[in-house]
């Protein structure tokens, strides 16, 4: 009789301990798998935290740059690889004002900038041949083009260098004398090749934290 006892117990320890372990293999194989998102939240998104903002402010300065020795602007920037710059400058021969649109290719922290302006102020040319000419504009027109390199931190603080050419759309200028002695005489002809010239410049600025 005690032997069947023990065998009725050993089987009822069995059954159990198999319903138990039966359970919570049913109860996760009813419940659905748990869903996961592959997108990427916005606002954790260095990328977008670095080049989707939308207004931003710099200094500007370099030798002959668009906005002249030293200058400010306004950046708007809609959308990450598109920036428009706006503002004013003073340059080696007065007042600048200037303006361009900008491809942003931004990698990480770093971004290739390839940029194309207009800017205008008043500006004296002087060649270099012989018989030095010196024309000036009391208002001239530029078409430059520029290429650069941009550092953005994650608080919106940028570092750029670039470099670029700048050439003059009006030829005809205000004024002309040729300088092959003292005192200088008039140009016969005041016009002449468009002045073109290389420049070069850093720009520091801060883009605010406003998102399109």
């Amino acid at each position: 009789m005690t032997r069947l006892r023990l065998l009725a117990l050993l089987l009822a320890t069995l059954t159990g301990a198999t319903y138990l372990a039966a359970v919570p293999a049913v109860a996760l194989a009813d419940d659905p798998e748990p869903e996961v998102s592959d997108q990427v939240d916005p606002s954790t998104d260095p990328m977008h935290l670095r080049w989707d903002r939308l207004l931003g402010i710099e200094l500007t300065g370099g030798a002959d740059t668009p906005y002249g020795v030293i200058g400010a602007a306004l950046l708007v920037q809609p959308v990450r690889f598109f920036r428009l710059d706006v503002g004013g400058g003073v340059s080696r021969d007065g007042a600048r004002v200037a303006g361009g649109a900008t491809l942003v290719l931004p990698q990480d922290h770093f971004a290739l900038l390839i940029r194309i302006g207009f800017a205008g102020g008043p500006l004296t040319w002087e060649d270099g041949r012989e018989t030095q000419v010196r024309r000036s504009w009391s208002f001239a027109a530029f078409l430059d083009t520029s290429l650069g390199l941009e550092y953005r931190f994650d608080e919106g603080v940028l570092l750029r260098l670039y470099a670029g050419v700048e050439t003059t759309l009006n030829s005809s200028a205000d004024a002309c004398s040729a300088v092959t002695g003292t005192p200088e005489t008039t140009c016969a002809n005041p016009n002449g090749d468009h002045p073109a010239r290389l420049f070069g410049g850093l720009s520091v600025g801060y883009m605010f934290d406003f998102y399109p």
